[in-house]
Formats: C-alpha cells, structure tokens, sequence
C-alpha cells in the first residue's frame, strides 16, 4: 500500500508539474491532485524538489529504455566501424520521436532548465510559449478547448 501511495503522488506530481510548471505548483497542489493530505506526500518527499527529481528520473526511465532498445550506447564511445552520420541520423530521428512521445518531460525539464537561467516571473510564460509553438499555455488551452 505504501509503494502505491508514493506511485500515486508521483503520478500526481508529474501531472501537475507538467499542466501548472514548477513555480506555480505547490505540494498542497501535488497532494490534492494524488488524493493524499499534504502531510503524506511530504513524508514520502521532504521536498518539491525533492518530489521534482523523482517525477523526472521516473519519466526518463522509458526515454532510457527506448535508448538502448534503439542500440543507442549511452555511457562509452562509438564502435570503431561505427559510421558517424548513421549514428548521428538515428540520435535526431530518435530525438524527433522521444520530442512527440515523451512532451510532457521535455516541457518539464524545458521549464525547469529555463527558470534556473531567468527570473522568477518570466520563466513558466516563455518555455510554455516556446513549447506550444509560441502560444502560451492558456492561449492553447483555450484553442484546444471545445466551444
């Protein structure tokens, strides 16, 4: 039961911190989205950072996976009779799929990489603008929503 409580949260987490981005997305927000008292979730994660840091490694998990099922040799250097450009085509079209497949991560990680380099108040409004092809976030919300 307790594995799936910190599942649960995790799940939430990352749901939330994808939708909201991490400045705007409390552990109280976390917890309600998990269905837990926030107390709970910051017995399993003594921090949003520290909630943060699971939620990424949790998703990259199947990017890993897709890697090495790919051939792709994350850790040493290219094979001797390894042809450069074929690796190189191979990493860019897997990079194009893992960008369709796995966006959610990447506006995460986008959101994140961007608040660490700019101001509090700016950061969430350009990565979600860059990501949803230069509409914010609430713009494209609202021209996916039905009328």
């Amino acid at each position: 039961m307790a594995d799936q409580t910190k599942e649960r949260i995790l799940d939430a987490a990352y749901r939330a911190l994808v939708k909201r981005g991490y400045h705007e997305t409390s552990m109280k927000d976390i917890a309600a989205e998990a269905g837990v008292a926030p107390g709970l979730a910051h017995y399993y994660f003594e921090t949003k950072e520290d909630l943060l840091v699971a939620a990424i490694e949790r998703a990259c998990q199947p990017v890993m996976e897709a890697w090495r099922q790919a051939g792709m040799n994350l850790t040493g250097p290219l094979p001797e009779d390894a042809d450069p450009m074929v690796v190189a085509r191979m990493g860019f079209e897997l990079a194009k799929e893992e960008l369709r497949t796995y966006r959610g991560l990447f506006l995460l990680t986008f959101d994140i990489s961007v608040s660490a380099c700019t101001t509090r108040r700016s950061p969430r409004p350009c990565a979600r603008s860059s990501m949803n092809g230069g509409r914010s976030s609430r713009a494209s919300r609202k021209a996916s929503s039905p009328v």
